[in-house]
């Protein structure tokens, strides 16, 4: 079907469903009108992707409302609640239209929640340290906390899984100065010295406890 016969598909049902003349708008005019807003949109993509996805679904919002009938039948319902949903995402609020499948255990972690994820290890593996645990047992003790809350890390839960964190740690000091783990961990850092002195079972209950915490305000998000 070309771009031609694709407007005058649109024209038909636009006639179809308006009540007079009058009441017809400017087809051309609202084509123009979309086309500019999903230029704009993608446009902003490269700012950001969710931005953009939004602008691109208000200008079809935009175009579906002027068009008398489909209003009437609220054809655009599923958009606005798209965009709700889009727009719900800068507080911190996930709908369900949004929320991966529960049933699909093998998905990526988000990457932001995997840096958050990364620094408080880092953290609790200082907690650890500075008890008297040494890193590599420091590291077990994070690792397991971590696998037992649901978060991969590549190995199974025992004593290679060390590893893993081990290697978060060796690559720390390669992150890039705005790294969102360094970010993090650094402006964890100060609390260490605020901690009152633990025993090292102390400071093993400590971490196992606040990791589950930290963990269960992040939400499905931070696991594998």
């Amino acid at each position: 079907m070309t771009a031609i016969e694709r407007q005058a598909g649109i024209a038909e049902g636009i006639d179809q469903t308006a009540e007079s003349a009058d009441e017809a708008p400017d087809l051309k005019q609202l084509l123009e009108r979309l086309e500019l807003g999903l230029t704009e949109a993608l446009g902003l993509v490269a700012q950001s992707e969710r931005d953009g996805a939004m602008m691109a679904v208000n200008a079809v919002l935009e175009f579906v409302v002027s068009i008398p009938g489909w209003e009437r039948r609220d054809l655009g319902g599923p958009l606005w609640q798209l965009l709700t949903a889009l727009k719900d995402l800068d507080f911190g609020r996930v709908g369900s239209m949004l929320a991966p499948n529960p049933a699909v255990c093998n998905r990526k972690p988000d990457a932001g929640m995997r840096k958050i994820v990364k620094a408080y290890a880092l953290f609790f593996v200082d907690v650890l340290c500075r008890s008297g645990w040494s890193l590599t047992e420091g590291c077990t003790i994070v690792a397991k906390s971590l696998q037992e809350s649901g978060i991969r890390l590549g190995g199974r839960i025992d004593s290679s899984s060390w590893k893993s964190v081990k290697g978060w740690r060796d690559r720390f000091t390669k992150l890039a100065e705005d790294d969102q783990t360094r970010a993090i961990f650094e402006g964890l850092r100060p609390s260490l010295l605020s901690l009152p002195p633990f025993t090292k079972e102390e400071s093993r209950d400590w971490v196992k406890g606040q990791m589950r915490e930290v963990l269960s305000k992040m939400g499905s998000g931070a696991a594998e």
